[in-house]
């Protein structure tokens, strides 16, 4: 009768055949002096057996060592993305002429150009941000002082909006998003997400 368990490892010490299937004997924990030393598990002998976990991409039968990899990955991904946004600004505004668009933007951005313009942190855009324009014309993200280089632009409905906009990241430190289109009056949502 071959094993259908799944947790059943041959690589764990588990028999060949089922069932019964008797846990792996666990190795003799080392002799401690003063305290009592907790039992010691190789982590691919030990299996996760509660739900699937979707957003850290963890199944059902994953054993502790693929566990840690994952979240270690997940973590040292949000740390990073953290760490590139941190000290970012975002500068926003609304181009006067219709005609203007991001050849007409780019050189003039310098940080006395921008220190005249309005402006948040970056986590203000990342959580969500609403913008009122009160003319018609393209309009300006620069983001300042970032290691990042790629980001997701949503609207209000969470749509992926980043491809109506072109982009420049000619300037050390700085991603340039210009829409190609023309924005009416009214206020937009504007969601940033960092995915370099």
């Amino acid at each position: 009768m071959s094993c259908t368990s799944p947790n059943c490892n041959g690589g764990c010490g588990c028999p060949g055949g089922c069932p019964p299937i008797t846990p792996p004997t666990p190795p003799t924990p080392p002799t401690c002096v003063g305290t009592t030393c907790e039992e010691i598990y190789d982590g691919k002998c030990v299996i996760y057996t509660g739900p699937t976990l979707t957003c850290f991409g963890i199944q059902t039968g994953s054993n502790m060592n693929s566990i840690v990899q994952l979240l270690s990955t997940k973590i040292c991904t949000v740390v990073q993305n953290y760490e590139a946004t941190a000290s970012a600004t975002v500068y926003y505004w609304q181009l006067a002429n219709v005609e203007d668009d991001i050849d007409q933007v780019v050189p003039l951005i310098t940080p006395s150009y921008l220190s005249a313009k309005p402006s948040l942190p970056y986590a203000r855009f990342n959580e969500g941000e609403v913008v009122a324009y009160t003319q018609i014309g393209r309009i300006v993200f620069v983001i300042a002082s970032t290691q990042a280089v790629t980001f997701a632009i949503t609207d209000a409905l969470n749509n992926d909006v980043t491809d109506e906009f072109d982009k420049d990241v000619s300037i050390t430190n700085t991603v340039i998003y210009v829409s190609k289109n023309p924005y009416s009056h009214g206020s937009m949502y504007f969601n940033f997400k960092n995915i370099s």
